[in-house]
């Protein structure tokens, strides 16, 4: 998600590494299906979406517990690579995700030193999620698998942009937290997919990524739908949340119940469930219309 990211989105954005249970010197490498430790748990997520989990030996420490990785260690974070467990494993590939000018130093002496591939992805925007799966479908060959994963999620999404392109954008709030302090604001996969699915971004006003703001500003910018993302919220988080919506009826999206909460695991994620994301973006902004059962 790149360096600017609040600590929200630097949770299920971070790191995914691991080691093995071989002894150092030991290991040889299979040459058939190349081996990825993989500290960007959207690329992980883009791997396990391709079929191509027999590659990950390595998984990081803010990754989400999937059954896909059960048994797979992990080995940093996002700042910080366990080189030692690296010497274990020796993987073929290393993923990680830093501005270039931000790389830890050392990372690719080291990454030289195990004659490790370093691979470093710039996920942010929506486009940038289908050039990461080319660029991942390539360094394990599984260009394929890459294709099929790509063209079924194009084709989500174009069914959503399809399906609103005559609806007029609907003003939204895509808050982080239930004190809607936290908000999403341009230039990020969260803001272009609620523009696909019909809405105006009501925080792009503000300027930044990932501005702050007060219940006055939140009065102040009267957005008509308001999005939680909240993964894995906790039910005194929830309970927060409910209390907060029925003390902000003067907000016109509360006013008129048109609120979203999400709270799945991979909501701040930007990988394979995008489509699925820009579906309920859209079934909030633009429902369609109730069918007559006979």
């Amino acid at each position: 998600m790149g360096q600017r990211v609040k600590c929200h989105w630097m949770l299920f954005l971070c790191i995914l590494l691991g080691g093995g249970a071989w002894a150092v010197g030991q290991v040889a490498r299979p040459t058939s299906r190349p081996t990825v430790a993989s500290m960007v748990p959207a690329a992980t997520d883009l791997l396990l979406a391709m079929g191509a989990q027999n590659h990950l030996v390595a998984v990081g420490n803010y990754d989400a517990e999937r059954a896909e990785l059960r048994g797979l260690p992990r080995a940093g974070d996002y700042l910080t690579i366990d080189w030692e467990q690296l010497i274990v494993i020796r993987p073929e590939v290393l993923l990680i995700q830093n501005a270039e000018d931000k790389i830890v130093p050392g990372t690719r002496r080291r990454a030289s030193e195990l004659s490790v591939r370093l691979v470093n992805l710039q996920i942010s925007r929506l486009a940038d999620v289908f050039k990461t799966i080319e660029q991942l479908g390539k360094a394990i060959g599984e260009e394929d698998q890459a294709l099929r994963l790509t063209g079924e999620m194009h084709g989500q999404l174009e069914r959503v942009r399809t399906r609103v392109t005559d609806q007029e954008a609907v003003s939204c709030l895509i808050c982080l937290d239930a004190e809607a302090r936290s908000v999403v604001g341009p230039n990020n996969f969260l803001d272009d997919l609620l523009t696909l699915a019909g809405g105006k971004n009501a925080g792009a006003e503000l300027g930044k990524d990932f501005p702050q703001i007060d219940g006055e500003k939140l009065l102040d910018m009267r957005p008509a739908a308001m999005i939680f993302l909240m993964p894995g919220a906790t039910e005194q988080q929830m309970l927060k949340l409910r209390d907060n919506l029925a003390h902000w009826q003067a907000v016109p999206a509360i006013r008129d119940r048109r609120v979203l909460i999400i709270t799945d695991a991979q909501t701040l994620l930007p990988g394979s469930q995008v489509g699925q994301l820009a579906e309920r973006f859209a079934g909030l902004l633009h429902p369609e219309p109730k069918k007559d059962v006979p």
